[in-house]
């Protein structure tokens, strides 16, 4: 059976052969992976609460700020502007 994934086949960040995206950690097992992600997730979320309010007009630095704070010591594109062409669901994070 193959295994579903988010991400493109094709994707130079994808490492095919573990299903997961190549990262600076060198995990290759998608659940310690998505458990790390939710780590980092938690963490950033905490610290823009205390840095933003809730009447915050988030500008792209802000966005790209923020992107930085939640993957940036998984992924060196974390942060970065650019293009992708995965898409996912909230769902998918949390």
């Amino acid at each position: 059976m193959n295994k579903m994934t988010k991400y493109e086949i094709d994707d130079p960040l994808f490492d095919q052969e573990h299903g997961v995206l190549k990262n600076k950690l060198g995990i290759t097992d998608n659940e310690e992976l998505q458990k790390i992600e939710t780590q980092h997730l938690v963490e950033a979320y905490e610290q823009a609460a205390l840095a933003y309010s809730e009447r915050h007009a988030f500008t792209e630095q802000d966005i790209r700020y923020l992107h930085k704070l939640f993957l940036g010591e998984i992924y060196d594109w974390a942060g970065n502007s650019g293009q992708t062409h995965q898409t996912f669901l909230i769902g998918d994070i949390l």
